[in-house]
């Protein structure tokens, strides 16, 4: 029983959740700054929870779709069910009951907490979850046509931080939510991208459409590159237009978006999503940090 639990915890690719954690923890840090509110430790503990299960869900969906379309082969970065560490159809059960759990948990969040915005926070899980589902759900999933780095831009900072934000806050200064995620929503289509562009060679046999296979990997190398150096320059730019100096804090982790971004250019990509992950944790660590000493995060 502990082994199939951890086998299935391993499944869902947990060296990910950062990128939908940090999203979460933005949406709550910027509900805090309303001075109308008192943050709710257990509210947001709950929000997390609910992010982060969705999240795995969505993982473990991806991995029962890819086995299935036979994307996973041997050797490939997951082999759970490629290798039968799991069954197919357990991985599919816990996705599922992951999405009945954040939905159930949502409703209880709803009504427990009584948020001002009940429909726009719905809304925003079901499109969470949705994307979630139809990332690689189906010969015409998003990651078959094109669109899936557009979902996770869309996802993985903007639809989380909102969600987050909306739970917590009486306010409704979306905009603001959505330029302070666009940082952490590059970085985390950085982590896809670079999956892509070391898979493209076995995605191009299955017939999927990503970004890396319509550009190639020697145009795939240089949005890369451009994908961990434009949240830099964002960081530099927030902080002089909301007078918040803190926001360049960041910049401490420049050098190691420098050493992934030539083991890109050298081939090296064996870890560099895992690698991309790390660097987008401890970005966004700091930013968050930076957007939270500030009294105002107000542009």
């Amino acid at each position: 029983m502990i082994s199939s639990i951890s086998k299935i915890i391993v499944a869902s690719r947990p060296w990910s959740f950062s990128a939908s954690l940090i999203p979460c923890i933005l949406g709550a840090v910027l509900a805090d700054k309303d001075p109308n509110n008192s943050f709710s430790f257990t509210l947001f503990t709950c929000i997390a929870m609910i992010v982060l299960i969705a999240h795995a869900g969505s993982n473990l969906l991806n991995t029962f779709n890819d086995f299935i379309f036979g994307v996973d082969q041997p050797g490939a970065d997951d082999v759970t069910l490629v290798n039968r560490l799991l069954e197919p159809e357990v991985v599919l059960r816990c996705a599922l009951a992951s999405f009945i759990v954040v939905i159930l948990s949502h409703f209880c969040i709803l009504f427990h907490f009584q948020p001002t915005r009940p429909r726009y926070c719905t809304i925003l899980i079901l499109v969470y979850i949705f994307v979630g589902v139809g990332y690689s759900s189906g010969r015409y999933c998003f990651k078959y046509i094109g669109l899936g780095d557009v979902a996770i831009l869309i996802i993985f900072g903007p639809i989380i931080s909102l969600y987050s934000y909306a739970l917590q806050s009486d306010s409704v200064s979306s905009r603001t939510v959505i330029l302070y995620a666009i940082p952490l929503s590059l970085l985390n289509e950085a982590i896809l991208h670079s999956n892509n562009s070391r898979d493209l060679e076995m995605d191009r046999r299955q017939g999927l459409v990503t970004m890396a296979i319509v550009v190639g990997i020697r145009i795939s190398r240089v949005i890369y590159a451009l994908l961990l150096a434009a949240p830099y320059i964002l960081v530099i730019t927030f902080a002089i237009t909301s007078h918040n100096p803190w926001l360049i804090t960041p910049l401490i982790t420049l050098p190691l978006s420098l050493v992934l971004v030539k083991q890109m250019h050298l081939g090296l990509t064996r870890k560099l999503p895992q690698q991309t992950a790390g660097l987008g944790l401890l970005f966004g660590i700091l930013y968050v940090f930076a957007v939270w000493i500030r009294k105002h995060a107000y542009f």
